[in-house]
């Protein structure tokens, strides 16, 4: 799948995370993204590199979880964090 994400527009990425509910978890946590990220510029770099790069997102939550994720901290989210791995 990453492969066709590669050939996809950020406008198409969008589209296949938001609407047609393409890869699974990342279906759920790109909404999560627009909240964490602040800007249209960030969202833009951070799809960029789950195209480009293979990353993916991951929520933390303290109350649930016990270890942060090893990555890049995008921003708070209710009652946790989002990060790129």
């Amino acid at each position: 799948m990453i492969s066709e994400l590669k050939n996809m527009s950020l406008e198409d990425l969008l589209e296949h995370f938001l609407i047609t509910r393409g890869e699974g978890e990342l279906y759920e946590l790109v909404p999560l993204l627009i909240i964490a990220a602040g800007s249209e510029d960030e969202i833009i770099r951070i799809l960029t590199r789950i195209r480009n790069e293979g990353k993916t997102l991951k929520a933390y939550y303290p109350e649930f979880d016990t270890v942060v994720p090893a990555g890049e901290y995008i921003g708070e989210i209710e009652d946790g964090a989002l990060y790129l791995v």
